[in-house]
């Protein structure tokens, strides 16, 4: 697997655990990227916000964006309390961004997950990688990854948005059969062509070239960009157009999946009112997927 990405990639080893690489698009103005590689780290998420926190009183930092990637975590977190388990043994990938995102931009920042999970869908053209609103990766109705999004405020106008993508590379099919799971787990690799090699550097570096550009877009807050991109994320989205079952709180709704809106609300039609109404929190649930609470396998990068 060779996913293709643009721009100039120096990589200097600061240790057998630790590397850092600077990405430069010619193509892209608003950012240069930073990117900081661990072979074992406790959580992608947790260093970003440290990091960033820290990196945010310099000058330049609204136009860099910082993304680190790790092999094997060893405290991942997820969505609310839930844990991204991390088998040292197979191939993993976590992988976090953080930039600066303007107080005015705040109201439209949920969209930032579906194009975090767009460029993941871009980076595996031979695979067919749906979105299961609102942050999980699925194939064949197999969970294979997972995005972790939280805002940090600083100063009085800005925010520090902290995202994150885990995903199932190459996982021991025993092993995945082995764990109770919210939703069925799966791996990329497995559905990938004969002969085929899923390579982790290079799937990492074509998903931050794509998503580089993508956050461009979202703060350059050009309508006709984000109705484009929106129009892509919603024929992307798991049971596009086809009946769902929906959780919303306490509430089960049954409607059918048309897509979602600029923000990245979920917009559902449902048959006794014949109207469509937009969510912004809830998930999709299956009538024939057992609905297990563990937290095991729950691929959120943190």
């Amino acid at each position: 697997m060779t996913p293709a990405s643009s721009g100039e990639l120096v990589m200097p080893q600061n240790g057998a655990n630790h590397s850092v690489s600077v990405i430069s698009s010619a193509s892209l103005t608003l950012f240069e990227s930073v990117v900081e590689h661990f072979q074992v780290l406790d959580s992608t998420q947790t260093y970003i916000r440290f990091s960033m926190l820290n990196w945010i009183t310099s000058s330049d930092s609204i136009a860099r964006l910082m993304c680190v990637s790790s092999e094997h975590q060893t405290q991942g977190r997820g969505k609310g309390d839930r844990h991204w388990f991390s088998d040292p043994g197979s191939k993993c990938l976590a992988l976090s961004f953080g930039f600066v995102v303007p107080e005015n931009r705040l109201g439209d920042s949920a969209i930032l997950t579906q194009l975090l999970a767009l460029s993941v869908v871009r980076s595996f053209p031979d695979v067919e990688v749906r979105i299961k609103w609102p942050n999980d990766l699925v194939i064949e109705g197999k969970k294979v990854g997972g995005i972790l999004a939280e805002l940090e405020p600083v100063g009085e106008c800005a925010y520090v948005m902290i995202i994150g993508v885990g995903l199932n590379l190459d996982i021991n099919p025993v092993l995945l059969h082995s764990v109770k799971t919210r939703w069925p787990a799966g791996s990329l690799q497995a559905f990938c062509r004969p002969g085929v090699t899923i390579d982790l550097f290079e799937t990492r570096d074509c998903i931050i070239d794509i998503f580089q550009g993508f956050v461009s877009i979202f703060l350059r807050n050009n309508p006709q960009e984000i109705s484009v991109l929106t129009s892509e994320i919603s024929h992307c989205q798991f049971r596009y157009n086809e009946e769902i079952r929906f959780c919303s709180g306490d509430s089960i709704i049954r409607g059918v999946h048309r897509g979602l809106d600029p923000r990245g609300g979920l917009l559902i039609s449902t048959t006794s009112s014949f109207s469509v109404s937009t969510f912004y929190s809830g998930e999709l649930v299956l009538d024939s997927v057992p609905y297990f609470d563990s937290p095991c396998f729950d691929t959120e990068s943190a």
